[in-house]
């Protein structure tokens, strides 16, 4: 029996997960980053596994300035995706970005560590 990954047991409780995750990302970088918020906060409701709705609205969230509120969204994709470089660094640069500088850069540095495959 082949292994069922989580991202497929997502998509089997809402087919329709990639098209929201689009469309948010979509008015996300059209700056409408309030209403994108609003639309990956409802995607994480009913599916609060998806570790892309959380960066996404974290990288959201950074822009409007929310720092705190974006780190918060980081912790959460990195219990789901405990080793995505990408959400390291936006975590690190959002520490950064609220003045807690030694820990941005150490999720910097080991964002960067993933990136090099260390």
């Amino acid at each position: 029996m082949a292994e069922i990954k989580t991202d497929r047991v997502v998509r089997i409780r809402n087919p329709h997960i990639d098209l929201w995750l689009r469309l948010a990302s979509k008015m996300g970088q059209e700056g409408k980053h309030e209403k994108a918020v609003e639309v990956f906060s409802k995607i994480i409701s009913a599916n609060p596994e998806v570790p892309e709705a959380w960066h996404c609205k974290g990288d959201c969230l950074e822009m409007l300035g929310k720092h705190e509120d974006a780190i918060t969204c980081y912790d959460a994709a990195l219990k789901q995706d405990p080793l995505n470089a990408d959400t390291w660094f936006n975590k690190g640069m959002a520490l950064k970005a609220a003045g807690r500088d030694a820990e941005g850069t150490t999720c910097c540095n080991y964002a960067v560590s993933l990136y090099l495959g260390k």
